[in-house]
């Protein structure tokens, strides 16, 4: 009980922030419900344009790089799960070095400023949409199921591309839900590839965002300054009840979609972990 309160109440406490005025959080009070609601940080949050594309660019970045991610897994794993392809060991081999051994930031930075990245919002989903440790995984998942039924889809005519999409895909829902957990919350959370390729500040994460303002409060203070001169109804926040406002949203997405993968989570990484 102990430690899971350890654990709830920060998180309380920040929801708790984003709701209370301004003249409250200065005090050194601890309270478990505010004394008086203020959606004001909310208001200042919801009306920030940078804030907005900043948090657009993120759900971006996370979907089509969760799908691409999940496309080039499954392509690599399918073939690499059948026993009778040509060289199998040789080309897990040569995916498997690379996995143990990477070339380091520098060399990825030379890279993808040679490939034309920097600057573009494809550098938060190339880099990382393959992954041979996931892949490993998904392979050992698709060696798990019986090939009776590719036998069977095959002597009914069925194609290779047929027996993946209606038999292999369906069948390995808890293995590609939790691959797809693992991903969507790394490219989520993700902030380091932005503040190393990208420049353009409308191509900047809703993260970025989050430590800009932690990192530089005195910046953001004169700009919501600017904001209560500007909009004098909406007043009741400072710069750590727009912070806490910033942190819900950021995590609010993930919360919403752990839930629905929950159920595949365990199950999918059991069996893609000691099958094959």
């Amino acid at each position: 009980t102990i430690f899971c309160v350890s654990i709830i109440f920060p998180f309380w406490d920040v929801i708790i922030m984003s709701f209370t005025p301004s003249k409250c959080v200065n005090t050194l009070e601890i309270w478990l419900w505010p004394k008086k609601f203020s959606f004001d940080s909310y208001t200042y949050v919801l009306s920030n344009n940078k804030i907005l594309r900043a948090f657009f660019v993120s759900v971006f970045r996370t979907v089509f790089g969760t799908l691409v991610h999940l496309a080039l897994v499954i392509c690599a794993s399918y073939p690499l799960s059948k026993r009778e392809l040509p060289y199998r060991k040789l080309v897990t081999m040569f995916f498997l070095i690379p996995m143990f051994f990477s070339g380091g930031l520098i060399p990825s930075y030379v890279i993808n400023r040679y490939l034309g990245l920097t600057n573009n919002l494809l550098v938060y989903i190339i880099p990382g949409a393959f992954s041979m440790y996931v892949t490993i995984i998904v392979r050992n998942y698709f060696m798990s199921i019986d090939k009776g039924m590719e036998e069977s889809a095959l002597i009914e005519g069925a194609t290779v591309t047929i027996i993946l999409m209606k038999i292999v895909i369906p069948l390995s829902k808890p293995v590609l839900a939790t691959i797809s957990l693992w991903h969507i919350v790394s490219q989520w959370n993700s902030w380091f590839d932005c503040m190393i390729y990208i420049q353009d500040e409308k191509k900047i994460v809703l993260q970025m965002i989050l430590r800009r303002m932690i990192s530089n409060l005195d910046m953001w203070s004169e700009e919501m300054r600017n904001y209560a001169l500007q909009n004098p109804q909406v007043v009741n926040f400072t710069s750590k009840t727009v912070q806490a406002a910033i942190t819900l949203i950021v995590i609010a997405p993930i919360m919403c979609v752990y839930p629905f993968l929950q159920k595949y989570f365990v199950k999918g990484i059991m069996l893609g972990a000691i099958k094959g």
